[in-house]
C-alpha cells in the first residue's frame, strides 16, 4: 500500500503537475497572440477563446487532486478549526465528515458521468467555433474528480487512523 501511495505522488508531483503548468503556459501564451493579432493587426482567431477556455479548464480540473493534498482546496477552516481548539476530537470528526462527504460526491459524480461521456460519444457535439469534440473534457472532469476523490481517500484514511491512534 505504501508503494502504491509513493507512486502516486510520483505521478502527482512529476507527471500531473508539470503537465497542468505546460497547458497553462500554452493558454497564456496563446492569450497573449491573441491580444497582439487583436491590437496590433485587428483580427484575431475564431478558435482561440474557446480553445483557451477549455484548456484553462483542462489545468484546473486535473489540479483538484493535488490542490486537496496540499490542502489548497477550499474547505471550511473556520468551522473545523474552532472545533479542534475548543474540542479536538469533534473538531477532527467533522473533517473526517466533510471528507466522507467529498469522497462520496466524487464517487457519485464519476459514476453517473461515465453516462454522460457515452452521450457526448454517440452525439458527437462539438465546440462552437473551434469544433473541437467536448467528449475529451467530459472525461477529463471524470478524470480530475477521480484523482480527487483518490487524494481525499488518502486523507481520509490518515485521519482515522491518526484519530485511533495510529502512527503517522
Amino acid at each position: 500500500m505504501k508503494r502504491l501511495g509513493t507512486i502516486w505522488d510520483f505521478f502527482q508531483e512529476k507527471v500531473l503537475e508539470h503537465f497542468c503548468r505546460y497547458i497553462l503556459l500554452g493558454v497564456i501564451t496563446l492569450s497573449f497572440v491573441e491580444v497582439i493579432r487583436r491590437y496590433v493587426f485587428g483580427e484575431s482567431f475564431i478558435w482561440a477563446e474557446e480553445t483557451e477556455i477549455y484548456f484553462n479548464l483542462v489545468a484546473v480540473i486535473l489540479y483538484f487532486g493535488f490542490a486537496q493534498k496540499r490542502k489548497a482546496h477550499i474547505r471550511l477552516d473556520i468551522v473545523v478549526e474552532t472545533l479542534k481548539r475548543r474540542r479536538k476530537k469533534w473538531g477532527e470528526i467533522v473533517d473526517i465528515g466533510a471528507h466522507c462527504v467529498t469522497l462520496a460526491f466524487c464517487i457519485l459524480f464519476v459514476l453517473f458521468g461515465i453516462d454522460f461521456v457515452r452521450a457526448g460519444i454517440d452525439f458527437g457535439r462539438r465546440t462552437e467555433n473551434a469544433g473541437m469534440l467536448l467528449w475529451p473534457f467530459y472525461v477529463i472532469l471524470l478524470v480530475g474528480f477521480g484523482f480527487l476523490g483518490i487524494e481525499t481517500a488518502r486523507e481520509l484514511f490518515r485521519q482515522v487512523r491518526d484519530l485511533k491512534g495510529g502512527q503517522s
